[in-house]
């Protein structure tokens, strides 16, 4: 009843509810009532089947919303609309209702995947519902831990959803098992790595099969001719089957939308998909044996809506037949070679694409599913161009960059006419790594910024030329005063900056650029550094003509401080001035042993002389024993207040192995 305020809509569930309850005898039958009774006010069919559907997975199983998704689009709950964005939409609509009134709940992964989990109670009662008649259409035996397929005598004909998933279900099946299953929509067989070989015989009597997954079969090697004649399929799972080699032709299976090969082993694009013309999904992502896209392929599967092609460095794909492809929405592409990287995105095809990661270098950026829009480079000299031409051309669009490994310019400035004025108004998350050349990042003149204006993730690694963040450059005469950065808030957006194995950079910040361009930062990560202070004491241009600042420096939205390994840092500032982080909830600290002062306000006193922490927000402060009595207080009692904050790091190693771009990607992509 979540959203419902119209008292006829009250009135109405109060007598079914009060109808469900006459007649109850005992607590389970009572509880069973009250969950059909919110089973039965969704009212929407489409909304009951999903929810059903959720009990095919294990107890306690935290199933990602995408594969659920894709499950449903290729059994067809969910109705075919114009655009998979748009189906997309319908589905996370149907698992946020579904939410809302408490069937399903909300989780998250190890990798850090947006999921959703049904309570062991409502599963029980959604297999319950699944019985029609006194028979059952749902043959659920998942996560079990079966050793063997169950017997023939339990697939029977009324059957329409079978789930065998996260079993360990040995070897090769019983070439006497032939399971008739005429109605059979939906077979789950993946997480069972330990089966070697399916006989032809077992797919024959399933002809109305739409969705089959078998992915995680990590040890069959071929699967068997009978796939050939699954006419109704429309969803074919088999992504990380690691050791596949040998798939029958597909030709036939006209009604095929979803074919998965994420992390096969397979060595060639299966033989027939030029005439599926209802495929909407081809993903080869990380199939890192396919060394080609036949010609012509592409172009007769037009109405591909998303084509996973990144991980896969050996494919050798035609730009123009990539480029053909005008419906579109989501590429994943590693592209052979820098030239044919610039080709592609001299197409402008990209700008037509609501999700792309588009590849060049030898870079794995992992199997994550494609939620913005990203560039990765790696492995290349940009730092020379020959005449006017640049090295690299860069889609404007692009929300996340990624270049490692690198020879870079002075300035990432002068990397791509991409990276200058306003032309990257969409980037949102910057990583560079282990890139040689570059001094700094951007430069600012007294008018003008080449800082994208959306960044809010920067993350900086192993950078030995870089010396600072960004440089002001002088516009006019010389004997003018000194350049100020622009006072719009270039980094307004930006809410982590991270900086690790920077050793030549002496600090992040001046005065001025905290003032008025950082605000907004809610993470800062330094880690293995050399620097002596985060935030230097004067400003400086480009002659070394100096101004002072505000003696007091304010971080208003930072909540986490992390300092790890950094050696020679004696402080957060340098000289007299004060840092005030009113909204800090974590310190971490680590092998910092010259830090003798920490950004806190020790005490406030009232009119009545009481003294009150400064910082109630603050939570945390991690670090080591001899560290934290070391530390120097601004009063005595400074530390009895802190003290109950204190703790020491459970596990080291964890903490100084903490990638934090990827997670911080991770938590982007759920949003997106």
């Amino acid at each position: 009843m979540t959203g419902v305020d119209d008292i006829h809509d009250w009135r109405s569930a109060l007598y079914e509810l009060r109808e469900y309850a006459n007649g109850l005898i005992d607590m389970e039958g009572q509880v069973f009532n009250l969950l059909k009774f919110s089973y039965d006010r969704l009212k929407d069919e489409i909304l009951q089947q999903c929810l059903l559907y959720c009990a095919l997975f294990p107890e306690d199983f935290k199933i990602p919303r995408v594969d659920l998704i894709v499950d449903w689009l290729a059994e067809g709950l969910i109705d075919e609309r114009r655009t998979r964005k748009a189906e997309y939409d319908r589905g996370h609509a149907i698992l946020n209702k579904l939410e809302n009134v408490c069937l399903l709940e909300k989780a998250e992964d190890d990798e850090g995947q947006i999921c959703v989990k049904m309570h062991d109670v409502i599963r029980d009662m959604a297999l319950n519902i699944t019985r029609k008649n006194g028979s059952a259409v749902f043959l659920v035996k998942a996560g079990l831990q079966l050793l063997e397929i169950p017997n023939e005598r339990e697939w029977s004909k009324n059957l329409e959803r079978v789930s065998l998933m996260n079993n360990l279900i040995d070897g090769q099946l019983s070439t006497f098992m032939l399971p008739k299953c005429p109605k059979l929509r939906t077979l789950l067989l993946q997480y069972n790595e330990h089966i070697t070989k399916i006989p032809n015989s077992f797919f024959v009597h399933m002809q109305s099969l739409q969705v089959l997954d078998l992915s995680y079969l990590e040890n069959l090697k071929r699967l068997p001719k009978s796939i050939s004649n699954l006419k109704s399929i429309r969803g074919l799972l088999l992504n990380h089957c690691t050791d596949l080699q040998y798939i029958p032709s597909l030709a036939g299976l006209k009604k095929l939308r979803e074919l998965d090969l994420q992390g096969s082993g397979v060595r060639a694009v299966p033989e027939g998909l030029e005439g599926l013309v209802n495929l909407r999904r081809l993903d080869l992502c990380d199939a890192s044996r396919i060394q080609t896209i036949p010609t012509g392929l592409l172009p007769n599967i037009s109405h591909l809506q998303c084509l996973r092609l990144d991980n896969c460095m050996q494919v050798n794909v035609q730009t123009e037949e990539l480029s053909s492809l005008g419906q579109l929405e989501m590429l994943g592409v590693q592209f052979s070679s820098l030239s044919k990287f610039n080709s592609y995105v001299h197409t402008h095809h990209w700008q037509r694409l609501s999700h792309y990661r588009l590849q060049t270098g030898d870079q794995y950026v992992g199997d994550s599913l494609l939620y913005c829009r990203q560039v990765f480079i790696k492995g290349y000299n940009l730092s020379e161009r020959e005449e006017q031409d640049p090295i690299i051309v860069l889609p404007t669009n692009m929300q996340v960059l990624e270049i490692i490994n690198c020879h870079l310019p002075t300035s990432l400035s002068n990397l791509s006419p991409s990276l200058k004025g306003n032309a990257i108004r969409d980037l949102e998350r910057c990583k560079i790594d282990e890139c040689m050349g570059i001094e700094h990042l951007w430069s600012f003149t007294t008018t003008t910024s080449s800082v994208p204006q959306n960044l809010q993730t920067l993350v900086l690694e192993s950078l030995p030329d870089l010396t600072r963040l960004f440089k002001y450059k002088r516009v006019g005469t010389r004997d003018g005063p000194p350049p100020l950065p622009p006072r719009s808030g270039t980094f307004s957006s930006l809410k982590l900056l991270s900086v690790t194995r920077c050793h030549n950079l002496k600090y992040l910040f001046t005065p001025c650029s905290v003032q008025h361009h950082f605000k907004n930062l809610q993470l800062i990560r330094i880690f293995h550094c050399s620097m002596k202070y985060a935030v230097a004491d004067k400003e400086e241009d480009d002659r070394g003509t100096e101004n002072e600042g505000n003696s007091i420096i304010a971080f208003p939205k930072l909540k986490y401080l992390e300092l790890l390994c950094v050696p020679k840092l004696k402080s957060m500032c340098r000289g007299t001035k004060t840092i005030i982080c009113p909204s800090l909830q974590e310190i971490r600290v680590l092998s910092c042993p010259m830090l003798r002062k920490l950004p806190l306000s020790t005490i406030h006193m009232n009119a009545d002389g009481q003294t009150s922490e400064a910082h109630p927000t603050l939570c945390k402060i991690i670090g080591e024993p001899d560290w934290w009595n070391l530390l120097e207080w601004d009063t005595p009692q400074a530390k009895s207040i802190f003290q109950p904050l204190f703790s020491i790091p459970q596990d080291v190693y964890t903490m100084m192995k903490d990638d934090i771009w990827l997670k911080d990607l991770r938590r982007y992509e759920e949003v997106k």
